[in-house]
Order: structure tokens, then sequence, then C-alpha cells
């Protein structure tokens, strides 16, 4: 470096001597330039430039290698990062479709519920239905019984029936062989 110096400051030497109004002392600069390089040259050996110019490429592939590493480093850590992206994605995506089946599983579950419900209520109305039917018609056979049998009578067969459940009538207890 220091030589670049000395050979700018000759050049600038150079320069302020053609505008100067002497002409041959422009040229004996020059000539004296030219042998201060020489000199410079026998103070700078080239082994010494050699050593220099192996340092400063040493330094630099020093900053090549660390540049390298931070360059692979760098898309280490971006493949890492779009890997955990597109990991992330897929949990989503499987989460998002297992949220779907789940909900389709509810609303199905919910309608089959709701189709037993009103199935029941319908069997419950069909059978209040009957009930009230066979009400009315308990009622018509008893004012039937009511006009042939007496009142004894009646009150027997209502705690035969209240007792066993089953209704025997009394022809049948009365007369077993025909």
């Amino acid at each position: 470096m220091v030589f670049k110096i000395f050979v700018s400051g000759c050049v600038a030497r150079e320069k302020g001597n053609v505008n100067s109004e002497e002409g041959f002392e422009g040229k004996d600069e020059n000539h004296e330039c030219e042998r201060e390089v020489v000199d410079e040259d026998e103070v700078f050996d080239v082994m010494t430039l050699r050593k220099l110019v192996k340092t400063e490429r040493q330094k630099a592939d020093a900053a090549f290698a660390e540049l390298d590493k931070e360059r692979t480093a760098a898309a280490s850590s971006a493949e890492e990062a779009m890997a955990m992206i597109l990991r992330l994605q897929r949990e989503k995506s499987s989460a998002e479709i297992q949220a779907n089946q789940f909900q389709r599983m509810a609303e199905q579950k919910l309608d089959y519920d709701q189709e037993v419900i009103e199935s029941l209520d319908w069997t419950i109305t069909q059978h209040e239905s009957q009930r009230s039917y066979l009400e009315e018609q308990i009622g018509i056979y008893r004012e039937e019984l009511k006009l042939h049998l007496s009142d004894d009578e009646i009150n027997k067969l209502e705690f035969d029936i209240s007792r066993d459940g089953s209704v025997v009538s009394s022809s049948e207890t009365e007369s077993p062989t025909l």
C-alpha cells in the first residue's frame, strides 16, 4: 500500500510539473520518480510483496468462507422454517378435516335423534289415541253390563279384574263342560 501511495505522489508531481513553465525540469522529475520507484522496489522486495498478497488472499478466503457459512446457515434456517410451515399447514388441514368429520357426525346423530323423537312422539300419540278409544269402549261396555247385571255382580267382576288382571265370566265358571 505504501508503494501505491508513493507512485500516486509521483504522478501528482508529474502533473504539477507539466503545468509549470519549465519543460525540461518535468522530464528530469519523471526520471527521478522512476528511480524512486526502483529504490522502493529494492525496499519492498518480491518476497515481502508475495507475503502481503498471500496474507490478503488468506483474509479474502477467510471472508469468503465466513460468508459461505452464513449463506449455508441462512439457507438451512429458511429450509427449516419452510418445513415447519408445511408441517403446521398439514396439521391444520388434518385438524380441519377431523373437525368437519365430527361436525358431520354430530349433525347426523342430531338428525337421527330428532327422527327417533318424532317416531316416539307419534307412537305415544297413537297409544294415547288407542287408550282413549279403549276407555270409551270400556265405558260403553260398563253401561251395557249395568243393564244386564246387578250391582253385586259388577262389583265382583271389577274385584276379580283388579286382582288378576284377567276377565273370567261367570258363565265360564259355572259350565266347565259343554
